[in-house]
């Protein structure tokens, strides 16, 4: 990646301001120095499917970065908000201390670190330090015209329907059977298009789920066997890492459903069935149209 790579280019986040040359990391230095110091490697990137044998697809003497376009005030807004508030209890996650008992207070702090570094993983804009790793983002034409990003910088919360989930992986872990299917639908309601978004991330031996879903409740197909834990929205109770069993790197397949067209007004969470259970859309109250 070229150092002065974003020189020219507008900010993502405040879309105000200029870029500096060398952009944001999306994975911290500060983390990236602990986890994975350049006298330690090289390291790799591997993509797998089920079953399948792994590929290398990159390998350095430093690991992977992902970067993109922002400007210097924003760049400290998310180091002070995130870097800085979150790295304590991002550090007992990577098993950097011992006690893996989070309270409610610092599993909020967790799963709102999970939330901004997961958003931005997926930006349109993100980059690789290397261009030959498969780039993961999210479509542009597929973001919602509410900014989803807007919230990192400017002190608020995050949009409603954001959800985010932590699960413990085994990459040696046999694939199960019957794999749990998301269907994620495009809802067509009061005049607006609204795409439901997923972004799945491995992360050292943890796996990550961040799912876009406003306006219809979801629950994680693995949360009810306490194979995945939700840590955005914030918990009531506190989370114990080590109860998180192991599991199997695909265990949840995420799949493109149909698209809904709801009658004006009917689009109501109340009225909605298990996001699991979209089908083809014909027998969800208020739908009047579906294809998929």
């Amino acid at each position: 990646m070229s150092p002065r790579r974003f020189s020219g280019a507008s900010c993502v986040l405040c879309h105000q301001r200029e870029s500096t040359p060398t952009g944001e990391h999306v994975w911290p230095s500060w983390l990236l120095r602990k986890l994975f110091p350049p006298n330690d490697g090289p390291y790799s990137v591997e993509r797998k499917g089920p079953g399948e044998i792994p590929d290398v697809v990159w390998q350095g003497s430093s690991f992977n970065r992902v970067k993109l376009p922002c400007c210097a005030a924003c760049n400290g807004r998310l180091n002070t908000r995130f870097e800085a508030a979150c790295r304590g209890v991002v550090e007992r996650l990577v098993g950097q201390h011992d006690d893996p008992v989070l309270d409610t207070d610092d599993t909020g702090r967790l799963g709102l670190w999970l939330v901004k570094t997961t958003l931005l993983l997926s930006h349109p804009a993100a980059v690789n330090s290397s261009g030959t790793i498969p780039a993961e983002r999210w479509d542009a034409d597929r973001l919602p015209q509410n900014d989803l990003y807007a919230w990192l910088t400017n002190d608020g919360p995050p949009p409603d329907g954001l959800s985010a989930w932590l699960s413990r992986v085994d990459a040696d872990a046999v694939a199960r059977q019957h794999q749990p299917l998301m269907s994620l639908p495009t809802v067509v309601a009061d005049g607006q298009n609204t795409h439901f978004l997923v972004r799945s991330q491995g992360f050292l031996t943890w796996e990550i789920t961040l799912l876009y879903h406003p306006g219809w409740p979801v629950t994680h197909p693995l949360e009810p066997a306490g194979q995945s834990a939700r840590v955005w929205p914030p918990r009531t109770e506190p989370l114990d890492l080590d109860a998180l069993p192991a599991i199997d790197r695909y265990a949840v397949a995420w799949a493109h459903g149909p698209e809904l067209w709801f009658a004006e007004g009917t689009y109501r969470p109340d009225t909605l069935p298990p996001l699991t259970d979209v089908g083809t859309g014909h027998q969800i109250p208020g739908v009047i149209f579906a294809r998929p």
